[in-house]
């Protein structure tokens, strides 16, 4: 989203007012670290990794405009809007239809809910919507 961010101060999106547990990739990583680390350990399970807070594409907006001082706008538009959006943008048709289809998901609820497995695997709460903005400011100005 950071180039659209960029250029229009602002970012469509077709996940309505839909809450999920945002991660950032750092924690990912480190689960993905500690999972390598022991093999053994956890073999044939499965993580569900979020991040410490339910969040919506309007608290993105809302943190980046914080962070960056200006007003960064969440344009709400229909998963079928999204996924013409996404082939006019050069995504294979097969992959927008099935992004469209998860942010549609997000839209009707579906994604709200939150896991403990990143402190579980890690040892340290996973990081928050606000740190990630604030450590990665400058990609979206």
């Amino acid at each position: 989203m950071a180039p659209m961010i960029q250029q229009t101060r602002g970012f469509v999106m077709s996940a309505g007012d839909g809450q999920f547990g945002a991660i950032d990739a750092r924690d990912v990583s480190a689960a993905a670290a500690a999972v390598a680390r022991a093999p053994v350990e956890h073999a044939g399970r499965t993580y569900l990794l979020t991040g410490p807070e339910l969040v919506t594409y309007a608290d993105v907006a809302a943190e980046l405009t914080r962070a960056l001082d200006r007003q960064v706008q969440y344009h709400r538009i229909t998963p079928d809007q999204h996924r013409e959006a996404m082939i006019q943008a050069g995504l294979p048709e097969s992959v927008a239809t099935s992004n469209a289809q998860v942010f549609g998901l997000i839209a009707e609820g579906d994604a709200g809910w939150l896991s403990d497995d990143v402190a579980a695997l890690t040892g340290h709460r996973p990081r928050s919507l606000r740190t990630f903005v604030t450590d990665h400011v400058d990609v979206f100005k």
